[in-house]
């Protein structure tokens, strides 16, 4: 059920891209996507999308249009 909350990119699409290009063709990825799934079982109506991309996460809106800056991804491993 999970797996309902992710979409894949086709990583290919944005290789050799500015970031400006990049984001551009991600945020296409997401207005198609919300054309075609405006809820989802379990979690209800889709308020929004955050793109975890290149160590940053992008908040978007269901129309497409970024909503903010970028914010950097932090990451800790414990090595056990």
């Amino acid at each position: 059920m999970f797996r309902l909350r992710y979409i894949s990119l086709n990583l290919k699409e944005l290789y050799f891209k500015n970031l400006d290009t990049q984001l551009k063709i991600i945020s296409n990825i997401l207005k198609n996507h919300y054309k075609m799934t405006k809820s989802l079982p379990l979690f209800g109506d889709i308020a929004g999308y955050n793109a975890h991309f290149l160590g940053k996460i992008y908040p978007f809106d269901v129309s497409g249009d970024l909503k903010g800056e970028a914010i950097s991804e932090s990451e800790a491993w414990i090595k056990v």
